[in-house]
């Protein structure tokens, strides 16, 4: 607001290619509309309101850039800088390729979402922004920024979003909306950038959540082959908030879109859920057993605890495969396409294959003085050692 306080308010419909009331020397500038944000909507509670919780590393690679210096120019204003994220942006990767030092023209607008200071109702439209790139730096926002114990029901109503995409450089990763926000919460890193640490407690309780939407996303994906049970009048069971289930019945078929969502009655009560948090009634619990292609098993409705168990294990497994892996990186940011395990049961990757350090003799490794210092000191005692105090102490005895 210091450095753009004097610029000229130009009506929130102007095109930003043409902009009205230009007055010379001063830059144009297009304001968000009053049914987007009100002059006297508070801006979002954030931990870090100076650094942004961004490494010094990476703010320095941005801010020195020639790209961000171009930028800066250009997006003055929130609109002008998801109008960027629209046209230019193409993954969503902090820097250009890996191992080099231009910041991506995500990257450089998601900072300057930083800077500008996001409120609810602005970053609620980036969130349901038809553009996937906006919403990936409205979810990267809410990450860096948004205080831990309010992270989960940001991400909750998305992470059922069947949208896929390409969020990274390896152009064949192709995931969905919800399992981006997933990766989000579960990994320490984004694209080789710390995340914000979360308190144990935090990541336990949302680390569950995250195991069972994964199990609904796997749900709803399997619904295209079960329509005929999604008809009217058809007995289904219902998830609730607090994870159990409850009968009911399906009152209109369900929407589509990559957020499906079906109306159903649960105790006398008509409401509309999402599809994934839907199932066929009296459904079994328990191991499914593997279908023809031959996939493991995996455990189908699991209970909050089980959800959570299973993300601890999984934890742990990540935990002692790093353990194992070593990396030596210097100078730069080192970055890696992103990428997570699906299947929380499955086994930690195998450790990455690295040159094995050379082992020192086994005579180094004892401990004492070496040979080379044994000799020395034999040195300086037949030089000295007749003028020293017990030589002194010998001749009076």
């Amino acid at each position: 607001a210091d450095t753009y306080g004097d610029l000229e308010e130009v009506p929130f419909d102007a095109p930003p290619d043409e902009p009205q009331g230009k007055k010379k020397g001063k830059p144009d500038q297009i304001l968000i509309g009053p049914s987007i944000a009100a002059p006297d909507d508070p801006k979002l509670e954030v931990t870090d309101a100076q650094h942004f919780n961004v490494s010094t590393l990476l703010r320095e690679i941005i801010l020195h850039s020639k790209r961000w210096k171009k930028l800066t120019s250009k997006i003055r204003n929130l609109d002008l800088t998801i109008n960027e994220l629209r046209t230019e942006a193409d993954h969503a990767e902090p820097l250009d390729a890996r191992g080099s030092r231009i910041p991506s023209i995500f990257m450089c607008c998601l900072f300057r979402c930083f800077q500008l200071g996001l409120r609810e109702v602005e970053l609620q439209r980036m969130l349901e922004d038809n553009w996937v790139f906006v919403r990936c730096a409205a979810a990267l926002y809410i990450r860096f920024l948004v205080p831990p114990s309010k992270l989960w029901q940001w991400f909750e109503p998305y992470s059922l979003d069947s949208t896929q995409f390409t969020p990274y450089l390896d152009k064949e990763d192709v995931t969905s909306f919800g399992s981006f926000l997933e990766g989000l919460i579960i990994e320490g890193k984004y694209c080789g950038v710390v995340l914000p640490r979360l308190p144990v407690s935090i990541l336990r309780e949302i680390g569950g959540w995250a195991v069972l939407m994964a199990e609904c996303r796997d749900r709803q994906a399997g619904w295209a082959e079960r329509e005929e049970s999604l008809q009217a009048g058809h007995a289904c069971e219902v998830r609730q908030p607090d994870g159990k289930w409850a009968t009911g019945t399906i009152v209109t078929p369900p929407t589509r879109g990559p957020r499906p969502t079906v109306k159903v009655t649960v105790a006398g009560q008509e409401q509309e859920v999402r599809l994934g948090l839907v199932d066929e009634a009296q459904a079994k619990q328990g191991p499914v057993e593997s279908d023809e292609e031959g996939d493991a098993p995996r455990v189908r409705r699991r209970t909050f605890m089980q959800a959570q168990r299973e993300f601890i294990e999984w934890q742990k497994a990540q935990a002692l495969s790093a353990r194992k892996q070593f990396s030596n990186v210097g100078g730069g940011v080192h970055l890696t396409v992103g990428r997570r395990a699906s299947n929380y049961q499955q086994e930690a990757p195998e450790p990455r294959a690295v040159a094995s350090i050379p082992k020192a003799p086994v005579e180094e490794q004892r401990r004492g003085p070496s040979f080379e210092h044994q000799a020395k000191m034999a040195a300086l005692m037949a030089k000295y050692g007749a003028s020293g105090p017990a030589a002194k102490q010998r001749k009076t005895d």
